[in-house]
Order: C-alpha cells, then structure tokens, then sequence
C-alpha cells in the first residue's frame, strides 16, 4: 500500500479482543493518510476503540457506537477490578489490570 493512500474501512462488529481492537486503532491512528470509517450498522466496545483513531466517522442514523468494554470471559473488566477492591482475589484482579490498561 502507498502511504498516502487514504483508507476507508466499513466497520460493523460487536467488538472482540482488545489487544487486536489497539492493534488496529494504533495502525490506523499512525497512518498518513486520511482515515475513514464507516459505520452502517453497529461498532461495539473494540469498534468503538478502532472507529475513534480515524480522522472521520461516518455513520448511519440508524447506528451505534458502544462503550469501549474489555471483558474477561463473560465478565466486565471493570467488574473484576471490583470485586478485587472488596475481596482481594490476585489472578482476576491481574486479567482486569491488563484488560483495562491500554
């Protein structure tokens, strides 16, 4: 791909793991060209994190951006990090630090 190719990415997804969601947010954020993301349906949690490192957002009326929500297994990570902070328990409170921490 030449550099100053801008992109122009069709986003619809319910999220996934956050490493990939940074991964690609970070790659798209560092590109030099215009980034564009489009967003017919729905961006959930890792979405969110990928459509916010572009330089625009184009969306249906109809869609949504959801919270940015690492989860471990079934859980919020955020949830862990609670439940740890009231009954200390090291290895969620270790999978919610790292799953939280970007």
């Amino acid at each position: 791909m030449v550099p100053a190719t801008p992109i122009d990415l069709v986003l619809h997804t319910p999220g996934g793991l956050v490493l990939a969601a940074l991964r690609i947010a970070r790659a798209l954020d560092r590109h030099p060209a215009k980034v564009t993301v489009l967003v017919p349906h729905l961006a959930m949690s890792g979405g969110t994190l990928i459509a916010m490192a572009a330089d625009e957002i184009v969306i249906s009326p109809h869609a949504v951006l959801g919270p940015i929500d690492p989860q471990i297994g079934s859980f919020p990570a955020a949830s862990l990090m609670k439940v740890v902070a009231d009954k200390p328990i090291a290895a969620p409170a270790d999978q919610g630090r790292q799953a939280t921490v970007a």
